[in-house]
């Protein structure tokens, strides 16, 4: 409804809402302003039609004159957001149509106990209304009269038609103006001096207009009760605290209070001796006494043991290490009744017991576990067991006065139990501790790894492999690489399983890198072992152009041996080739000399010393002193072969002149018969082509070839003779 009615019209509509209840003085009627309002006057009767004001609290008077104000007619309020309070008077009987449409400003509304009629949307949106008491006097109440009001609880009373309404609306929710009952959560409660408790009460319904209440306490001298019922106990006795509903229903409930002394705090032992101790504790508030107790082990009960108002208790007469558990309790008698507060926390006395050991430490090592803890009270020293897995029990493994003890020779990475107790040495016997600090668990560690290497047959430009001497018993390795002086980074974490070692690739050619290594174990708490010693990796690198090659394949040469500093002939391949005059002795010479096969060949300094046969018995340029030389060379050339380089060398030229036949001659005399080689003549040896192929790999040679062509020119009985060998060597080192 958002269209205002013109004004013409307004006591029609109002009459025809009004006409079944009221009877009008026609003769009489008309309209009359007073203040704000707007009313319409028929006789000793007016209504509302119009508020003009623009106030936030807004009064309607019950009279207009001698006229008495007993109804809202209709729209007479229509979109007065700006209202936030409103009174209506007593006397009125309706509210007319849309009296109230969109006041939304309203939050909470009083319906007056006369009210018989609520009309159609006559709170229509009123969305800010939260309240709203609906009186027993209503008889009739529009479908439409609230809607829109979605905040909107309407309080009513039980039985009533405005009961039966709200509760078929689902635009309102249903409240109850008074409370039917007040209740404490118990009749009898006790406090103590000193505490402040809150009573706790619930107002019935849960959803009554108003939850207020007021205590009483019928003895303030004991208790007194504030507006929010916290109690504030002054002294021991007993007060009846009542709770009564301010909303007008005059609900009560009541309950017994009970004040006692404060619970004793504060007992302590302050003094103690050989046969004896002194409890003391805090004075309690409102106690005129105390009664000690003491728990009897046997009967599993409390006995009382003394009833006085001293603040403290002595006993005598006891042994070394005797203890006993008490508490107090304080009280105050009044008449015949007593008034007990709680017993104090337990506390136990004791007479030089020696204190139980706690919060142990535990320092691990390779084949030792340290043990250390605070001292303890009245301690002597400490017994130190050891478990025996075996027998399943502690055994004594050490006693000492110190609050530490290093236990040695345990294996290493093992699991160990351990237990200590503190004793006290008095009068010639010995007290422990009425309990053991057990079940220590102490660790030992992993073992130190030892002879990390990297394996030199693996090195390449790009990776290489560690290896060390694996440990039993261990669940794997972390693996390190130390960068700088001190910087660690983890790069492989390793299980125990059936691996000699492990390859690290990704590296840079040439670049020396640093790694260590240590064992851990898993079992219990995760355990580590000391690193190991710090391994070097270098890894290939290629030659940068064919003097650094030479060079290399030089230095290879003089360090690729084997155990014996030497490498092996794997395979040696000679073709003859005899032209010219010969005899059949000749022949057979120079036949002999072409399939001598040579079992062992030595290389030092590069230049092979060594053969089956003598050096003196052997051609050049084997038995040359000097080292072969670049300039020794026709051609060379490298090329990178994987992770190394290949090396191929052609030799130059060389001649030897007459006079050499005493290096030629034990050779065939070593082949032949002796005296056959009367009449040689050795006039030269020429090796031009002869061909070096090598593979060099960090350092390394890993294979050698060597192809050489020899031709040698001599005379026999005056006859000229030319013989031509081709030798290949394959060689391979280090075996």
């Amino acid at each position: 409804m958002k269209r205002k009615i013109f004004k013409s019209l307004v006591f029609l509509v109002f009459f025809t809402a009004l006409s079944a209840v009221f009877v009008f003085n026609s003769s009489a009627a008309g309209y009359s302003k007073q203040g704000d309002f707007t009313f319409y006057i028929d006789g000793a009767k007016a209504t509302v039609t119009q508020y003009n004001g623009t106030s936030a609290q807004v009064t309607v008077p019950s009279k207009v004159g001698s006229a008495t104000v007993v109804a809202v007619g209709s729209q007479a309020f229509w979109s007065k957001k700006n209202i936030t309070s409103l009174t209506l008077p007593s006397t009125i009987q309706a509210i007319g149509k849309a009296a109230f449409n969109e006041c939304t400003g309203l939050t909470r509304l009083v319906l007056p106990s006369s009210l018989k009629i609520i009309s159609d949307s006559a709170f229509w949106y009123c969305t800010g209304l939260r309240a709203m008491y609906i009186p027993p006097s209503v008889t009739s109440i529009s479908s439409t009269a609230f809607k829109g009001c979605s905040n909107l609880t309407a309080y009513v009373i039980p039985g009533s038609y405005a009961e039966k309404f709200v509760s078929a609306d689902p635009n309102v929710k249903l409240g109850y103006r008074f409370a039917s009952s007040v209740k404490f959560i118990s009749s009898k409660t006790t406090v103590a001096i000193g505490s402040t408790p809150k009573l706790i009460y619930t107002v019935y319904p849960s959803n009554v207009y108003s939850k207020a209440v007021v205590f009483k306490s019928s003895n303030p001298a004991v208790a007194t009760v504030s507006a929010a019922g916290v109690v504030t106990p002054l002294k021991c006795g007993q007060t009846v605290v009542t709770v009564t509903t301010a909303d007008g229903s005059n609900k009560s409930s009541k309950v017994t209070v009970t004040v006692v002394p404060q619970q004793v705090t504060g007992v302590a032992q302050p003094t103690t001796s050989a046969s004896g101790y002194t409890i003391t504790w805090n004075a309690s508030r409102g106690a005129a006494s105390y009664g000690i107790y003491r728990y009897n082990t046997s009967t599993k009960a409390w006995d009382l043991v003394s009833i006085q108002s001293a603040r403290s208790y002595s006993v005598t007469g006891l042994k070394p290490g005797n203890y006993a558990d008490y508490r107090i309790l304080a009280f105050t008698k009044i008449g015949s009744t007593f008034y007990k507060a709680l017993p104090s926390a337990t506390f136990r006395a004791t007479v030089l017991t020696p204190g139980t050991v706690s919060n142990v430490k535990v320092t691990q090592a390779v084949n030792s576990v340290q043990l250390s803890w605070p001292a303890t009270v009245n301690t002597t020293g400490y017994n130190i067991y050891i478990y025996n897995q075996l027998s399943k029990r502690y055994e004594l493994y050490t006693q000492t006065p110190k609050t530490s003890v290093i236990i040695k020779n345990l294996p290493s990475n093992s699991k160990n139990i351990f237990a200590v107790r503190s004793y006290l040495i008095y009068g010639g016997k010995t007290y422990f501790a009425p309990s053991y600090a057990g079940n220590i668990i102490g660790y030992t560690l992993p073992e130190r790894v030892t002879g990390l290497k990297a394996d030199a047959s693996s090195l390449t430009q790009t990776s290489a492999r560690l290896t060390w001497n694996m440990l039993k018993g261990v669940s794997g390795y972390e693996l390190y690489r130390v960068d700088g002086d001190s910087k660690q980074t983890l790069i492989a974490k390793l299980g125990n399983c059936a691996f000699t070692g492990y390859t690290v690739d990704g590296l840079e050619p040439g670049k020396a890198v640093k790694y260590i290594i240590r064992a851990y174990d898993s079992n219990g708490t995760v355990r580590y072992g000391q690193f190991s010693d710090t391994v070097t990796v270098q890894t290939a690198t290629a030659p940068a152009n064919n003097a650094e090659a030479f060079n290399g394949f030089i230095y290879a040469l003089n360090s690729s041996k084997s155990s014996q500093d030497s490498f092996y002939l794997i395979k040696t391949t000679e073709v003859s080739n005899l032209a010219g005059n010969q005899t059949s002795d000749c022949a057979e010479i120079l036949d002999t000399v072409a399939k001598t096969n040579f079992s062992k060949l030595y290389f030092k300094n590069g230049l092979e010393t060594e053969t089956a046969l003598t050096a003196e018995s052997f051609v050049s340029p084997y038995n040359t002193p000097s080292q072969l030389k670049l300039d020794e060379v026709k051609s060379f050339e490298y090329s990178e072969d994987g992770d190394g380089y290949k090396v191929i060398i052609e030799l130059k030229e060389e001649t030897e002149q007459n006079g050499v036949n005493a290096k030629i001659a034990p050779v065939i005399n070593w082949g032949v018969v002796a005296g056959q080689h009367n009449g040689f003549v050795f006039e030269r040896c020429l090796y031009e082509g002869t061909v070096i192929e090598a593979k060099v790999l960090n350092g390394k040679i890993e294979y050698m070839t060597i192809t050489m062509p020899l031709q040698f020119a001599f005379t026999f009985n005056s006859s000229p003779y030319l013989f031509s060998e081709t030798i290949t060597h394959n060689y391979i080192f280090g075996w």
